[in-house]
């Protein structure tokens, strides 16, 4: 038998979609809510300031993900706002002019994965992407939703890239293994 619904459970439900429908439409109401980021502090104040979250709650939260987060977002708009994604696009655009959609795809992704060997696939993504999306803005044929798609995507699979600790380990065992002596017995 399903239990009903309680009244904290119906708040909950409804602030959430009250939220993605916000994140939905921010750009359309950009000029009351401003930036995303205020939409998304919605919940938290609703969530804590009623005490259905705890001090506790707040205490568990990874704020090294949040911080990377928002480092990340605070990296794109500085890159955005001084003009450096526009003058990147522009040269990158000249480059791939007269390729098809699928070899600009390609040259993306190639892109990213090596990048993404290097640093974070996080990071690699929040760098690469907005540039990807300019791009495909300035394209004879403008599909900058299928490159982003794609080049995340792509950032995704990067996610197992090399240099990480469970990466490496796993790399080391699989030499080690390989390189065991091995004795036969006839």
């Amino acid at each position: 038998m399903k239990d009903k619904f309680t009244g904290i459970q119906w708040f909950i439900s409804v602030v959430t979609v009250v939220t993605i429908i916000l994140w939905c439409v921010t750009h359309q109401l950009e000029e009351v809510f401003g930036d995303m980021g205020v939409v998304a502090i919605i919940p938290i104040v609703l969530f804590f300031g009623t005490g259905i979250l705890t001090k506790e709650d707040f205490n568990n939260f990874l704020w090294t993900i949040i911080i990377l987060a928002a480092g990340g977002l605070s990296l794109g708009k500085a890159v955005s706002s001084s003009g450096l994604l526009d003058t990147v696009a522009g040269s990158i655009t000249e480059k791939v002019q007269g390729m098809s959609l699928y070899g600009v795809l390609v040259v993306f992704c190639t892109l990213i994965l090596v990048v993404a060997t290097f640093i974070s696939h996080t990071v690699a993504a929040l760098i690469i992407l907005p540039l990807v999306h300019q791009v495909g803005q300035g394209m004879d044929e403008p599909h900058p939703n299928l490159l982003v798609m794609g080049s995340a995507l792509v950032c995704s699979l990067a996610m197992v890239s090399f240099p990480r600790g469970p990466s490496k380990r796993l790399f080391a065992q699989r030499i080690y293994r390989a390189f065991q002596p091995v004795v036969f017995r006839i």
